[in-house]
């Protein structure tokens, strides 16, 4: 059985890493005899001979992204096929091709480009224009065959941005706790920040009534909206913050991160004041909507770094907000959409 791993928890809508020959024939059709070969980084892949080797899976979804590692024999070659011909990828004279794909962008190592040349190479094609896979190929465009080894193939249902594209090279998709500087679980009046040197300070708050059950089997603490809040005052530079948090109603104060700069959520609708923000993700998808009465893990990356030098929970600084709160994390960088789906599948799944 073809095994899971991270990136179908975190969008991809197929993954297949190619290093396994059994895993292959489970989920499709293996023709004539790939082998598996040492693969990039340390890893397997699947190699083909350029004759009539060829793997055929049945898909049957609708993608805008395809990202693989490859590796060229010659600088012409089959890569791939997805639907019978009319949607395919294959380097000719050292140039990436996404033939029959609207207005691709590709990415050759992590950057914009289509040149490739004998060896291994990381490439992704990506448009706004989704198609449906029918039947994906691997190391044929439907007509003739490609000398390739592939690893790690996967497909996306959304057009993928470039620096998702650039740390899935650099292969820092998943290490974006190297960026995180503080971090609070929140289960505990007197725990200490398990990151930073900054710990919070409640105000208002009694454990034995404030701390209550949180998700997936945790703790989190219980703002009333009328005089509770936590600071942890100058936090440094924050670049994104991310909180699993349950508002009592649609309209209840978020963060607050220095004097006039805050997050709320209005009417429904997660809002920045005196701070802009380039990307919010709620339950790993891009959206700012926010609901009421249940449990939502929100990612907010702002424009640019600021200086919270005031940061608090459940306040504005002036207003407060009637919320429960749990695993709040700052980091230094601003995350991706592939970033933030993946730390809200780790966190539902206690691997964070």
């Amino acid at each position: 059985m073809a095994r899971m791993w991270r990136h179908e928890g975190c969008g991809a809508v197929f993954t297949e890493r190619c290093d396994s020959l059994a895993d292959l024939r489970y989920r499709g059709t293996v023709t004539s005899l790939p082998s598996i070969v040492a693969g990039p980084r340390g890893g397997r892949a699947t190699s083909f001979d350029g004759t009539d080797d060829k793997v055929s899976i049945p898909v049957n979804r609708s993608i805008n992204s395809f990202a693989a590692w490859v590796y060229f024999t010659s600088t012409t070659e089959e890569v791939a096929d997805f639907d019978g011909g009319t949607h395919k990828m294959k380097a000719t004279a050292g140039t990436l091709a996404a033939t029959g794909w609207t207005t691709p962008t590709i990415y050759v190592d992590g950057a914009a480009g289509t040149t490739v040349t004998a060896g291994w190479h990381h490439i992704t094609a990506t448009s706004a224009t989704a198609f449906t896979c029918t039947n994906l190929q691997l190391a044929t465009d439907n007509t003739g065959f490609g000398a390739v080894r592939i690893a790690d193939v996967s497909l996306w249902g959304r057009a993928l941005a470039a620096a998702e594209v650039a740390a899935e090279y650099a292969g820092s998709t998943f290490a974006c706790n190297l960026a995180m500087t503080h971090h609070w679980d929140m289960s505990s009046l007197t725990s200490p920040d398990h990151v930073g040197a900054v710990n919070m300070v409640d105000t208002g708050l009694v454990a034995a009534t404030d701390i209550v059950p949180g998700p997936y089997g945790g703790y989190a603490t219980q703002y009333n909206g009328t005089d509770e809040k936590s600071t942890a005052g100058n936090v440094g530079a924050v670049r994104s913050i991310s909180f699993i948090v349950k508002p009592d109603t649609t309209t209840e104060e978020l963060v607050l991160l220095s004097t006039g700069n805050d997050i709320m959520v209005n009417s429904g609708t997660i809002t920045y004041t005196g701070v802009t923000a380039s990307a919010t993700y709620v339950n790993g998808v891009a959206s700012t909507a926010l609901v009421a009465g249940m449990w939502q893990h929100v990612v907010c990356v702002l424009s640019a770094n600021h200086t919270a030098s005031a940061f608090a929970l459940a306040t504005d600084g002036t207003n407060f907000g009637a919320i429960s709160a749990t695993d709040v994390r700052i980091y230094s960088s601003a995350l991706t959409n592939l970033q933030a789906a993946d730390l809200y599948q780790a966190l539902r799944t206690g691997r964070a």
